[in-house]
């Protein structure tokens, strides 16, 4: 079960929507009498929709104020300075997801809440039968660890970010957003015959998703370049053909887990595929695949169909490296903060990282949706 330690939050920090509602009744009353009294009257009773509203306002209120009332009793000393960093990260966490004052599934500690949002991205899928997708993952969970582990000592965000400013960028973005849908109409069983339709199905979705590896595989290798300290030009990288990556990624150059990914493609495949179309030999029922006018390979349908979802598992597993290096990077950060904190005496909790239904989100990639999307987020720092 996954669990994460973090500090029990100062006032100053705490269940503001259980604060608003406690003021709101305490002041509103005192505040109607006083004016009553003040101007001869009789108050009038107050509408369950401005008390709302006034709860709303008093919410925004206390929301604001944070800083100033977590610097109050860091000054008069009623509060370690490791527990005032970790909720000063909490109120950045909490700004940047527009949570304002609510909870989310009962849970109102921001890095929980990012936590659990990160963990249900960046989660396996179930019972995935798509082959090779847990050789790709662990390879690609291992890279994203390995980046979050230098991003602790040195800054590598302004290079890392370069990536986006690509035209490469925006392709994987848009096949992520658009594969979902596509998935679903795939064919769930191994075929054992051969037929037109199933080639040309075949050769479609091989041809796509190999147009994605080659963007991906170049992008990871970009990822690994700068990690271990070289200089990369995002656009001269770019450039380079699936050739150039896959003569790195198998040399062992740029480390075993890409030599790992660079096993998800059929070279001789892909450029017959794009270059042409494959040949059906329909007496011994196998499909050909011609590259420089020579015999790259030769599958029988059950062969097309294995290494067609392959090919798409390994592009599945490596867009999940953002989700996974945000969830690996944000909870070694928070895990640090929160550790510190209650080294110094605040008093721990121990949180679940599934929501409070006992379900974390866990799709697979034929329905992930938006959680398999890789989105045009800059990779940040949290510590």
């Amino acid at each position: 079960m996954d669990r994460i330690v973090v500090p029990e939050l100062p006032l100053a920090y705490a269940d503001l929507a259980s604060a608003g509602e406690e003021l709101t009744s305490r002041l509103v009353p005192q505040v109607l009498t006083g004016l009553g009294d003040l101007l001869g009257i009789k108050p009038p009773p107050i509408s369950k929709k401005k008390r709302s509203a006034i709860r709303r306002r008093v919410q925004q209120y206390l929301l604001a104020s944070r800083g100033y009332l977590l610097g109050s009793q860091l000054v008069d000393e009623e509060l370690s300075p490791p527990l005032a960093r970790y909720a000063f990260r909490e109120g950045e966490i909490r700004q940047s997801l527009m949570l304002g004052a609510s909870a989310e599934h009962g849970e109102y500690d921001a890095c929980v809440i990012l936590l659990r949002r990160l963990q249900e991205q960046a989660a396996r899928p179930d019972g995935s039968s798509l082959p090779g997708y847990a050789e790709a993952r662990d390879a690609v969970d291992a890279l994203a660890s390995e980046v979050a582990t230098v991003l602790e000592t040195r800054d590598i965000r302004p290079n890392l970010n370069g990536w986006y400013q690509l035209k490469s960028a925006n392709k994987v973005m848009h096949f992520s957003q658009r594969i979902g849908p596509v998935v679903r109409h795939w064919r769930r069983q191994e075929p054992k015959r051969l037929t037109q339709g199933l080639v040309v199905q075949l050769l479609h979705e091989y041809r796509d998703s190999a147009a994605i590896f080659e963007l991906l595989i170049g992008r990871l290798i970009g990822v690994w370049l700068i990690a271990n300290g070289q200089a990369v030009e995002w656009h001269d990288l770019d450039k380079q053909g699936l050739a150039s990556h896959l003569n790195r990624a198998s040399s062992g150059r740029v480390g075993p887990h890409l030599q790992v990914l660079g096993r998800g493609i059929e070279r001789g495949v892909r450029n017959a595929l794009a270059h042409g179309h494959p040949i059906m030999n329909r007496r011994n029922g196998k499909v050909e695949f011609h590259d420089r006018g020579g015999l790259a390979a030769e599958w029988s349908a059950a062969e097309f169909y294995r290494n067609t979802r392959r090919l798409s598992a390994f592009v599945f597993a490596m867009l999940a490296f953002d989700s996974q290096f945000q969830l690996v990077h944000y909870r070694r950060s928070i895990e640090f903060l929160a550790s510190q904190a209650i080294a110094a005496g605040a008093k721990p909790r121990e949180i679940e990282l599934k929501t409070r239904s006992g379900r974390a989100r866990r799709t697979t990639p034929a329905s992930r949706g938006r959680s398999s999307r890789i989105t045009k987020r800059r990779i940040s720092r949290s510590r």
